[in-house]
């Protein structure tokens, strides 16, 4: 759920930089009265919706970029450092460029059979989805334990000798 909630958080950050990107594309082509140019990029014609498709393109990537940039040099993106994710190879070590790219590449073979890819991270000892085996890396949690969890685990080892006792 948290690998989840950090994508929707990077999409929406990536979404956010492309309409201002767009807003500021169309601000400038209305100042500068460049009908000329817009009806260039439709190519008389051809694709009416020729924004949507730019912005569409644009987008992605946008995205692969970002999501590569910041695997590659933090392990996170700003999603996963929200959700206390980080992705680091199989060894634990940090990502390189080239192992970044293939993740992404991973994440369309992950979501082409109806996001199998993603889901089997459900069900993997690793928590490894597709992408994950096919770029040898996983997806660890980065925050220290919460009060109460150090409290649980402070008891029961202070049980532990008790318990040890009785038998």
């Amino acid at each position: 759920m948290s690998r989840m909630v950090a994508f929707l958080i990077d999409a929406v950050i990536v979404t956010i930089s492309v309409s201002i990107l767009a807003w500021t594309v169309a601000i400038t082509q209305s100042l500068l009265q460049l009908p000329v140019l817009a009806e260039l990029l439709r190519l008389g014609g051809l694709f009416p919706d020729f924004e949507s498709l730019l912005a569409g393109f644009v987008g992605t990537i946008m995205f692969a970029l970002y999501t590569v940039f910041f695997w590659a040099t933090t392990g996170r993106t700003f999603g996963k450092a929200f959700m206390g994710l980080r992705v680091v190879t199989t060894s634990g070590r940090r990502l390189t460029l080239p192992r970044a790219m293939i993740r992404l590449l991973g994440y369309l073979v992950s979501a082409l059979p109806l996001f199998i890819g993603f889901l089997w991270s459900l069900i993997d000892d690793r928590r490894q989805g597709l992408h994950d085996k096919l770029a040898g890396t996983c997806v660890i949690y980065t925050w220290a334990a919460r009060p109460d969890e150090r409290f649980l685990a402070y008891q029961l080892q202070r049980l532990a000798p008790r318990l040890d006792d009785e038998e």
